[in-house]
């Protein structure tokens, strides 16, 4: 008899303990995520909402990316950026509000239609924020990322970081993103932010430079061989007789031996303050009609008043110029050229 109620006991027990489990899991923010996964397979847009801030989500995510955009872009001197931040703050309403609309219609489609190619041509606002907001999403190289399973799960009060392993099968990585949530009343989660987003892209940029860079080498090789380019000076003219136009003249011994006759080289232009700090600025240049052998290359930039101010004062001195040769097209219509972006 001792054993019978020593073993029903146990039972009791181990169905306790099941049960408290089970109550404790469906209040752990992986259940909310499963939650979530489900909604999206059963097209179930309320039973997302409840525990997705999408709103919250895309507001922070645009920041986030026009941050790391612009920390990205070396073509911008600091005015430049400024301008173009406050540029991205006007749009993002129209950005976030078709982020918004996309995702509601992926999670009740299964898909989401591509804008029109041409959104925004007569200036339709919300044109324009769709395209937008499918170049942001572009960038976050959505489409070649797998979601690898939660890799960790920290609670502090009603407040949770869940980090995700995230694989790009384009580069052959695997990232960590961090989800942030909020407790709700009945004891589930809400995702509020990707609390690590810059951070992840800076990454996966990192990573993709990387990458870019090793499947270049053999062709900068090549085109290195075949151009040389030697000590660049600059200066700074006005183009008019008021001041108010100026150019930047650069001027340069040209060495080309390419194997066989060549049309144009085209490249990009580095010009570095004399601070050496974040001023930096790419301008791409082109030269038509190269003869092989020795000779000189003089290229010529219009400034912009407003956006090349210390250039302009500066009349070009001081100024450290770099070119690098990113393309030769040959006469026999055939081109050597270095890779922009990964091939899909």
């Amino acid at each position: 008899m001792n054993k019978k109620i020593t073993a029903v006991l146990v039972v009791l027990l181990l169905l306790a303990a099941g049960v408290g489990g089970y109550m404790y899991y469906k209040r752990s923010p992986e259940y909310s995520l499963k939650l979530i996964q489900e909604s999206v397979k059963e097209h179930n847009w309320d039973k997302f909402s409840q525990r997705v801030d999408v709103k919250g989500m895309s507001e922070s995510a645009f920041d986030d990316l026009i941050d790391v955009a612009m920390e990205k872009d070396k073509t911008m001197d600091s005015g430049t950026k400024t301008l173009a931040a406050g540029f991205a703050q006007m749009l993002k309403p129209a950005v976030t509000g078709a982020i918004e609309s996309a995702v509601k219609e992926y999670v009740e489609k299964g898909e989401v239609d591509k804008p029109k190619a041409d959104a925004g041509k007569n200036g339709d606002k919300d044109k324009v924020g769709e395209q937008a907001a499918d170049n942001l999403l572009e960038k976050t190289h959505a489409k070649d990322v797998n979601f690898t399973g939660v890799k960790s799960s920290d609670v502090d009060g009603d407040i949770a970081t869940v980090t995700l392993g995230i694989k790009n099968e384009k580069l052959g990585k695997e990232f960590e993103l961090k989800l942030s949530m909020s407790r709700l009343e009945d004891g589930t989660w809400k995702i509020k932010r990707i609390s690590n987003l810059k951070d992840f892209m800076q990454a996966v940029i990192e990573a993709e430079e990387a990458k870019l860079a090793e499947l270049n080498r053999p062709i900068k090789e090549e085109l290195d061989a075949a151009v040389k380019i030697g000590a660049i000076s600059g200066q700074v003219q006005q183009k008019d007789s008021y001041g108010f136009s100026h150019r930047l003249q650069l001027s340069s011994d040209l060495e080309l031996s390419a194997a066989k006759p060549v049309n144009s080289i085209s490249g990009e232009i580095t010009v570095t303050n004399p601070k050496g700090d974040s001023s930096v600025v790419k301008y791409t240049y082109a030269v038509d009609g190269v003869a092989s052998g020795k000779s000189k290359m003089n290229l010529s930039k219009d400034l912009n008043m407003f956006m090349d101010d210390e250039l302009i004062k500066s009349r070009g001195q001081g100024y450290k110029y770099e070119a690098t040769v990113m393309s030769i097209k040959y006469q026999d219509g055939t081109e050597t050229k270095m890779l922009e972006t990964l091939p899909e």
